[in-house]
């Protein structure tokens, strides 16, 4: 997840990486509220897609997660 620092996910089929994409911003995200610091801005999709950060070319997707 370009927008959380050290917070990944992946699988072997879309459905798990988006599930384990799920559960790692869960814990990014409840683990910065126990410290008090704050969310960052999130980015626009096609703005990563220009900037490479996301590789579709190797196989990499843009997916949005969102934390409930």
């Amino acid at each position: 997840m370009p927008d959380l620092p050290g917070c990944h996910g992946g699988g072997a089929s879309p459905e798990e990486a988006i599930a384990d994409a799920t559960s790692a911003t869960r814990g990014w995200v409840e683990a910065r509220i126990a410290k008090h610091l704050p969310m960052p801005n999130p980015s626009v999709v096609a703005d990563l897609l220009r900037s490479g950060e996301i590789d579709s070319s190797g196989g990499e997707s843009a997916v949005i997660v969102r934390h409930r």
